[in-house]
């Protein structure tokens, strides 16, 4: 009979170690996953380069980092948190494969526009070509569309100027779009597969190839002075 009154507590010591211990597996689980912004003070670590994060960087991120592990600190020691800072963290990364595509050969494509014109590389070999990579739900694509037309109308004289904007968009969507709002670009629809091949990470992305078939010039966004450059760098090589 005590033995098996021992048997039972020790049963039950088990049972109550291992229910203490799932429940702050799913404390730190919880709590960790959507980390309090305000409370929390520690060493933070990104997952994605091991570079520790200043409190001030955390602070702003307001949440929409990514938890992977949280490491108690020994003796004193700060706690350590192991997060991937938001997304756009990440576009340091697309940005330096953007930019080490400068200087270097057109990467070969063969795409057919809207009206079912095809554009070659190869055949466009000796032209300057001037890639837009857009989407029609993208605020900032749509709104440097008025700017880029004036381009287009600038250079309409030069055949050896060629505007082609990549969109991600189908042909009845951009369809719909375009029966509202004026793109003089030669609109090349359904061209993930391009923007791949480009490394584009983020929009809208420019990049210009000169007559040699040399991509001499990416940028990325709509900020101030971005169209002034990218005119710029066409007088440039043209």
């Amino acid at each position: 009979m005590k033995k098996s009154m021992q048997n039972n507590q020790m049963d039950y010591f088990r049972k109550t170690r291992l229910f203490f211990i799932i429940l702050l597996g799913l404390f730190f689980n919880a709590s960790y996953s959507q980390i309090s912004i305000v409370e929390v003070k520690a060493v933070y670590k990104s997952k994605n380069d091991g570079e520790i994060i200043t409190e001030t960087e955390f602070q702003s991120y307001r949440g929409r980092h990514i938890f992977h592990e949280y490491i108690k600190g020994n003796d004193g020691a700060q706690d350590t948190i192991i997060i991937s800072p938001p997304k756009l963290n990440l576009n340091k990364v697309g940005a330096m494969k953007l930019q080490s595509l400068v200087g270097k050969n057109l990467k070969p494509f063969s795409v057919k526009d809207l009206y079912g014109n095809t554009y070659d590389s190869k055949k466009l070999k000796g032209k300057t070509i001037v890639m837009n990579f857009w989407f029609v739900a993208c605020p900032p694509c749509i709104q440097e569309i008025p700017e880029l037309n004036k381009l287009v109308d600038f250079y309409k004289s030069n055949s050896n100027v060629v505007f082609l904007a990549f969109a991600k968009d189908t042909n009845d969507l951009l369809g719909k779009f375009l029966s509202k709002t004026l793109f003089e670009y030669n609109i090349i629809p359904n061209a993930n597969n391009i923007s791949k091949l480009y490394n584009i990470y983020a929009y809208p992305t420019h990049i210009i190839i000169d007559k040699n078939g040399n991509i001499s010039y990416a940028s990325v966004g709509l900020v101030e002075n971005s169209l002034d450059n990218l005119q710029s760098e066409l007088v440039k090589v043209l």
